[in-house]
């Protein structure tokens, strides 16, 4: 079944929220018979990354936005083998995985798709404005209106809650509602939780992943804090395993530069796996402030750094970069563990910096 979403001509982002979604997953990502896939013009190439823009496994409580242009129109398309529980064929195991996949119960999924209205500026709104008034006044009437100078005289005497109706006022709602250019996730609340797309907990990480989660920006930030519920992601080499270490033997870099094989020899294919933050402390305190002891961006294996929990005191805005290559994570045989992916608590700290 599909789902057509043709985008209003006053809208440029609509947000996507999974009131409840429970779909099989695959090892190896979703499955060719269960996901949800959403096709969009602006986002040709993926959404969640390269060729990947299905939804399957447990993403009840997530969300995405997506930049659109006026007119596009947006397919939620849906793909079901059945509704009921499948359960295993045989318990999940390393030397199965490849052949099977995962329900937690009844298939069921509800998303709540909300257009969010562009921002205008005050000439911007003066232009629709006048516009509509040209179009609705008598030939005579319009063209003394065309000679007069009606712009300035319109734009020095009224305000925006006067022009209502004419060149769309845009309610406070969805000024609060948009997320920051490319920013697939955005973060508002100053403390929650967030994971990787497709996570239940037993499945693979999903292959095929690049994008960005953002957090709000308030008065008085002083950066952002995570600390790991869940944190498991394969690395290129098994001496990385513990999470703890940036590079293999201070020569290889962990999470971006490929597996190496079980006699040493590097694997040509480069798989590429990580959670990209800009961190500065793992907690640790000096003084009256965190330790700046643990200066790195990328971050795999089974401990988010050395102690699940990492701190970015950085004064840009708050960014959590997502990558997984198309490697699935069956073919990560150094690894030990299962490579479910990530959940994680964030706090957006605020005080004096």
């Amino acid at each position: 079944t599909a789902l057509s979403l043709e985008v209003r001509d006053d809208v440029d982002q609509i947000l996507v929220e999974f009131v409840a979604f429970e779909l099989p997953a695959g090892p190896e990502g979703c499955t060719d018979g269960d996901f949800i896939e959403v096709i969009a013009p602006t986002a040709a190439g993926g959404i969640l990354g390269p060729g990947n823009s299905r939804f399957c496994g447990l993403n009840t409580d997530q969300h995405f936005y997506l930049d659109v242009n006026p007119g596009d129109v947006i397919i939620f398309k849906a793909v079901l083998s059945g509704v009921g529980f499948v359960p295993f064929k045989e318990e999940p195991s390393k030397k199965n995985k490849k052949n099977w996949h995962f329900r937690t119960g009844s298939s069921r999924f509800e998303l709540k798709i909300t257009q969010i209205l562009k921002p205008i500026s005050m000439d911007g709104m003066m232009n629709e404005f006048y516009k509509f008034a040209i179009n609705n006044m008598t030939t005579e009437i319009s063209e003394a209106f065309k000679n007069w100078d009606s712009k300035n005289y319109l734009k020095n005497s009224l305000d925006p809650y006067h022009l209502n109706g004419f060149c769309g006022e845009i309610p406070e709602y969805y000024h609060e509602l948009r997320a920051p250019a490319h920013c697939l996730q955005f973060y508002s609340e100053t403390r929650g939780t967030f994971q990787n797309f497709n996570f239940d907990g037993k499945t693979c990480m999903p292959p095929n992943l690049d994008y960005t989660i953002c957090f709000d920006q308030p008065d008085k930030f002083c950066g952002l804090t995570l600390s790991a519920l869940e944190f498991d992601i394969p690395t290129r080499d098994p001496k990385c395993m513990s999470g703890e270490k940036y590079s293999s033997d201070g020569m290889f870099p962990c999470c971006t530069a490929g597996f190496v094989g079980r006699y040493g020899a590097v694997n040509p294919k480069q798989v590429q796996k990580y959670l990209g933050v800009d961190g500065t402390s793992d907690g640790g305190i000096e003084g009256t402030t965190y330790s700046y002891n643990q200066p790195r961006y990328f971050f795999c294996g089974e401990s988010l750094g050395r102690t699940d929990f990492v701190t970015s005191e950085r004064r840009g805005p708050g960014k959590v970069k997502v990558y997984s290559d198309w490697h699935p994570c069956t073919e990560c045989p150094g690894y030990k563990r299962d490579g479910v992916g990530f959940k994680i608590k964030y706090n957006i700290e605020i005080g004096t910096c």
